[in-house]
């Protein structure tokens, strides 16, 4: 089964989050980039469609790569930011 994430950034709205923009700063990588990584990590595997579309959108995603390697090997952690960073569904909309 494959799993394709279409609004990992949620058009943008989760890179203004506080706790995202404090957990990015201490992994030292951008916002988008921890936003992605946190959907990479995921136990479910699942593709991601980032939306970029300019080369400097292109070149932060890929950040996502090396930090979503580090959440796998930290679930506590990537609970930690999934769990700060949540967005109650009817807020969102």
């Amino acid at each position: 089964c494959t799993i394709i994430v279409k609004e990992a950034m949620a058009n943008g709205r989760v890179l203004s989050n506080a706790a995202l923009l404090k957990h990015a700063a201490e992994l030292d990588c951008s916002p988008d980039a921890l936003a992605l990584a946190c959907v990479l990590a995921q136990p479910f595997e699942p593709h991601v469609l980032s939306g970029a579309v300019t080369t400097d959108q292109i070149a932060s995603n890929l950040g996502a790569l090396p930090v979503a390697e580090r959440l796998r090997g930290d679930p506590e952690l990537l609970g930690r930011i999934m769990g700060e960073t949540r967005q109650d569904s009817e807020a969102y909309w």
